[in-house]
């Protein structure tokens, strides 16, 4: 989705939205297709306080990070998980 928002010419205010929409619904299509995660309660209750507060600084930060800023750190977030999958798959 990266990819192809950087393809289209999205802005930031594009990326973000499709990016925060896409991956919602990832995670709803995950859950009944994986299972539900078998990890204790409190470390899911830290999962969800943790996506709040970043949807919270996110927003927050997209009034004052550039542009240029946000697609770089986007790509460079697209390239890690991309090595990182491929290195997992690998070993």
């Amino acid at each position: 989705m990266a990819l192809y928002g950087l393809g289209a010419g999205w802005s930031a205010d594009e990326t973000r939205g499709t990016l925060s929409a896409y991956f919602f619904v990832l995670g709803l299509v995950a859950v009944p297709s994986l299972g539900w995660p078998s990890v204790p309660g409190p470390v899911l209750i830290a999962m969800a306080v943790a996506a709040v507060a970043g949807d919270v600084l996110g927003r927050l930060l997209s009034r004052r990070v550039g542009t240029r800023v946000v697609r770089r750190s986007v790509l460079t977030l697209t390239a890690a998980g991309g090595a990182l999958t491929l290195a997992h798959a690998v070993w």
